[in-house]
């Protein structure tokens, strides 16, 4: 189990014989497990099933006796546990990711067929689907989706700084995606990039500061 992370198993209590087990309590195990319930019934010829977690802070392995005190005269009341810690690979990238980004410190420069991007759309925001790719060198490609302006990026993960950029076409307008700085932290990302819209004939552009929003790997 990766450390900081939880592992959940079922854990049975079978009651062989012809009346109620009187459950009074469980005891032993190691630091970091927790099982979902320590007292109750259970019926003759019948079960109950518990839940034992294991949540380790620190790599390796430990085992101990987990005890079952009941009312019983007979049988076996115990059971080993074992469970292994694992330190956490290096971050990667590669997967789908969902979420959403809103903008905020709009700026624009040149004409763009006569709109003010900044007065109509301040902050604007939506959906984010991102797909990754990376390889064994940290280099990224995939796609961003930004509401529905897609494009395809590249560019690299150092540690856990996810860094790419790309361009696409929407009409007379080109969309890009820039100054990426997000971190990835497992399953889940935080950050910031730039979202552009620039033009050729005229020259011009607009463009807004993106923040991520409760984005996680599916």
């Amino acid at each position: 189990v990766t450390v900081g992370t939880t592992k959940t198993v079922p854990l049975i209590v079978l009651n062989i014989g012809n009346s109620p087990l009187s459950i009074a309590g469980i005891s032993g195990g190691f630091a970091e497990t927790h099982v979902s319930a320590t007292t109750g019934t259970v019926p003759a010829g019948g079960n109950m099933t518990l839940t034992f977690s294991f949540t380790p802070t620190t790599a390796g392995t430990r085992s101990a006796d987990l005890i079952i005190n009941s009312d019983s005269t007979s049988g076996n009341n115990a059971t080993t546990m074992s469970g292994t810690g694992v330190t956490a690979g290096p971050p990667t990238a590669t997967g789908t990711w969902t979420g959403g980004a809103m903008g905020s410190n709009c700026r624009q420069s040149g004409p763009l067929a006569g709109t003010d991007y900044c007065r109509d759309n301040a902050n604007i925001g939506g959906p984010l689907m991102m797909t990754f790719a990376q390889a064994v060198t940290g280099a990224v490609t995939g796609t961003v989706t930004l509401i529905d302006y897609r494009a395809s990026v590249s560019g690299s993960l150092n540690g856990a700084l996810l860094q790419v950029n790309g361009t696409g076409n929407s009409g007379f307008l080109d969309h890009e995606y820039a100054n990426w700085n997000t971190t990835i932290n497992g399953n889940t990302m935080t950050g910031t990039f730039i979202f552009r819209f620039s033009a050729k004939n005229p020259d011009g552009f607009v463009e807004w500061t993106m923040t991520l929003a409760s984005v996680t790997r599916q």
